[in-house]
């Protein structure tokens, strides 16, 4: 099967995705150039497939788990990567970063609403969702207790909720953290993804985070509800060089008229198509975005993977380049 990703033409076209079969073969088929930078669920791995896209991984590709170098035996399916991409054929991963949108204490289990909550946040378990126990083998969610540690990955949606892809579970005593889109509240008091942070230090937060995309990290404190001894760590999905970007998540309209956003990444998108782009206000997406001259994201190419029938509509204008 080709790539998934759906090629704008005269109309908006929006295409429905299946989960784990959604990458090419590398025996025979050409791919279309694929961007600098993905930002996506993996459905593959050999090889390493993220929003449709077939990367080989050689002995050189770097691997990262939250920033720290780690190896490829800790990339797994459902994990939620940002890959840097050498172009070729085949495109190969010269850096792959696994990002949990957040790690601590399971606080609640509710097996029949099929939902945890984790530092204070609601995770879906959705249909698919892999949970993988300490020694990788599979775990129903049934078997989860309030205590476990368990790192997240997956969607977010704009109520905060998380949609998962995958959860594992963690040794006890393993770091507390979530990864979100920064809104410093004074010199000590930072919210990522609404979980409240205290700084670890006098110095404070730098209010400059405002709106960038970080990591939190610090020890959860159940009573207060917020993270204790807090430090930030930078996590943004696009670098400053970054002139190509597939992006997958759900959809949000942005503060702009004409505009849309994904959760936790800090990104607000323009349609950079001749024609307006339709579809569901929290519909999970795959986007290819273009830099502007001007610094701006423009999408290019959309596919849906799924639709929330319940949400508004959401209307991209076109908005041609000048």
């Amino acid at each position: 099967m080709r790539s998934c990703i759906a090629v704008l033409g005269s109309a908006a076209l929006l295409v429905a995705t299946p989960a784990l079969a959604d990458c090419p073969s590398t025996t025979g088929e050409t791919q279309s150039d694929p961007p600098q930078r993905i930002f996506g669920t993996v459905t593959g791995l050999s090889p390493l497939c993220v929003n449709g896209y077939a990367l080989e991984t050689p002995a050189e590709t770097r691997f990262f788990r939250d920033g720290r170098a780690s190896t490829r035996a800790a990339l797994g399916l459902g994990h939620v990567v940002a890959i840097e991409v050498e172009p070729g054929i085949p495109p190969l991963a010269e850096r792959v970063d696994i990002d949990f949108q957040l790690a601590g204490p399971i606080e609640q289990v509710d097996v029949d609403a099929r939902r945890i909550t984790v530092l204070g946040n609601e995770v879906v378990i959705v249909p698919g969702t892999l949970i993988r126990a300490l020694d990788g083998s599979n775990q129903p969610l049934y078997q989860l207790e309030r205590g476990d540690h368990i790192a997240v990955s997956g969607l977010r949606h704009a109520d905060g909720s998380i949609a998962a892809s995958r959860l594992d579970v963690r040794p006890a005593g393993s770091p507390h953290h979530v990864t979100g889109v920064a809104v410093p509240i004074g010199r000590d008091t930072l919210y990522v993804s609404r979980v409240r942070g205290q700084t670890a230090d006098r110095m404070g937060f730098d209010p400059e985070l405002r709106g960038q995309r970080v990591q939190l990290r610090g020890k959860w404190n159940p009573r207060r509800q917020q993270l204790d001894e807090a430090f930030v760590r930078k996590r943004a999905v696009v670098a400053h060089d970054t002139r190509t970007l597939s992006l997958e998540g759900i959809a949000v309209p942005g503060e702009s008229a004409g505009t849309m956003t994904f959760p936790a990444t800090g990104l607000e998108l323009e349609n950079g198509t001749s024609n307006a782009i339709r579809l569901r206000a929290g519909s999970s997406i795959r986007v290819l975005v273009r830099r502007d001259d001007r610094g701006g994201h423009r999408v290019q190419e959309i596919s849906v993977r799924d639709s929330d029938e319940k949400g508004a509509m959401l209307v991209l204008d076109p908005r041609p380049n000048e």
